[in-house]
């Protein structure tokens, strides 16, 4: 096989906002299928999602924890495609965190 069909995830996320809607704490759990085993790079895709997800969102209490777990999927594999996809990582954060209510950062 040569598809690369690990790196799901499934998040469980709390979002804090202040009286003025900006968002004040956030905390996110996830995990990670690894595929079968792991590769030369160990845990890099969950810690991109741990420092990517809070986005262009300036949040002063952040929590990330991320479980790893192996499957019987093919493993993770870094490849010059996927690093295209960090670009794509950021902007499903910034997603998220607009689907729950915030708008972008307002300067104070």
């Amino acid at each position: 096989m040569a598809a690369n069909h690990s790196r799901q995830q499934w998040h469980e996320t709390e979002i804090g906002f202040d009286r003025d809607g900006r968002i004040v704490a956030l905390i996110d759990r996830f995990i990670t299928d690894m595929g079968a085993w792991l590769r030369t790079h160990g845990v890099v895709v969950p810690e991109l999602t741990a420092a990517l997800l809070p986005g262009p969102y300036r949040i002063p209490h952040y929590r990330s924890e991320a479980r790893c777990v192996l499957t019987n999927k093919t493993p993770t594999v870094r490849t010059g495609a996927r690093a295209a996809s960090r670009a794509r990582s950021c902007a499903s954060g910034s997603w998220t965190l607009r689907r729950r209510g915030s708008g972008p950062i307002r300067s104070s």
